[in-house]
């Protein structure tokens, strides 16, 4: 697994309803993830306008271009 990141060491957290049962979920703005950090779900990102829901097993990488890549953890290689 990778270290936590800044971005995710200074997350909230909410309860959220999904799959049928309440979780407690890691609640990222998005523009705290920079460089190189990871995101593991299950989280939310949180935009201006809208917010990306990142199941559980599947990570959240930023990209150079600022872009965000989200990848199934089981398909990493």
């Amino acid at each position: 697994d990778a270290a936590p990141s800044e971005a995710a060491s200074s997350s909230t957290t909410r309860k959220v309803w999904l799959d049928g049962r309440e979780i407690e979920m890691a609640c990222v703005s998005r523009n705290t993830i920079h460089g190189a950090e990871t995101i593991n779900g299950p989280a939310m990102i949180e935009e201006e306008y809208t917010i990306l829901l990142i199941e559980d097993g599947w990570r959240v990488s930023a990209m150079g271009n600022g872009d965000l890549n989200c990848v199934r953890q089981d398909r990493e290689q």
